[in-house]
């Protein structure tokens, strides 16, 4: 299968924080419309784990009551740079939260989102910017800790963050039949 992205799977670290489910029953829906921002396109940087990534961040900033656009740009060359991949494209999604809660993420004002730009290196300021609206955490829905690899736990972890309204990063690898 011939694949449309660059993402490059996340390598399980046992420095990350396991996410631990609900107990009890978890609602098979859950509506957090309310709090998206609107999908943006990346066109052909091979950027999604850092679009998924500052899109999660601000659903959680405008559950807070802030709104503002945050740079998926600054994002994805900070990820890179902690792979020490600029150059190259597609990054890990672990990375990506890694570097929300490490550089934190400036606003789109501040490093806007530019084809071409991105492996330029974000400005002191935009820099700055970020590390004063660093996430505060990022918890993995941990499924190769799982002996039995259960598909319904992992699909649980999924509900049962949404359902306590913490954003979710889910990254996959899209075959040919997706592009249309």
């Amino acid at each position: 299968m011939t694949s449309l992205t660059n993402l490059v799977p996340s390598i399980p670290d046992w420095r990350d924080l396991l996410y631990i489910p609900l107990t009890g029953t978890v609602a098979d829906e859950t509506d957090l419309v309310t709090w998206q921002t609107p999908t943006e396109n990346q066109e052909q940087q091979g950027s999604c784990t850092a679009f998924g990534t500052s899109r999660a961040c601000e659903m959680l900033t405008k559950r807070a009551g802030g709104v503002k656009d945050l740079s998926a740009q600054f994002l994805y060359y900070n990820t890179r740079a902690i792979e020490d991949r600029v150059g190259q494209d597609g990054a890990q999604t672990r990375n990506a939260l890694r570097s929300a809660h490490h550089h934190g993420i400036c606003y789109e004002t501040t490093w806007p989102y530019n084809q071409g730009n991105e492996n330029v290196e974000p400005s002191p300021a935009a820099m700055a910017e970020g590390l004063a609206m660093k996430a505060l955490r990022y918890e993995r829905i941990h499924f190769w800790a799982d002996p039995d690899k259960s598909e319904a736990k992992m699909l649980r972890g999924i509900k049962s963050a949404l359902q306590e309204g913490l954003g979710v990063v889910l990254a996959m690898r899209l075959g040919e039949q997706f592009r249309s």
